[in-house]
């Protein structure tokens, strides 16, 4: 059974842990080379375009090719979200927030 302090510095450790990751985040993707990755990125992922799209040849859709281009797009998703909550933390914390 874990004790409370235990616990807490548990959780403190993670939150930590989270603050560093949003940082390294927000260092990566938002300088100009970072922005220029991403938008790679979104451009082969497929981002912002439709997962159900027919077979080559016309075909009926590949449920399975939907669910590999779902897939991809998820990830732009995750860094989108990590993003998001990065400046949102940067913006209640400080620049502190980054180191």
């Amino acid at each position: 059974m874990m004790t409370d302090s235990h616990e807490k510095k548990q959780n403190r450790d993670a939150a930590k842990a989270r603050s560093r990751i949003l940082a390294e985040f927000r260092a990566v993707f938002t300088g100009e080379s970072g922005q220029r990755v991403l938008g790679l990125l979104k451009q082969s992922a497929g981002y912002g375009r439709p997962s159900f799209l027919p077979a080559a040849g016309g075909g009926p859709i590949d449920p399975y090719a939907a669910a590999f281009r779902d897939g991809r797009k998820s990830l732009i998703d995750e860094i989108l979200a990590n993003l998001a909550t990065a400046e949102d933390a940067g913006e209640a914390a400080g620049p502190q927030a980054v180191r």
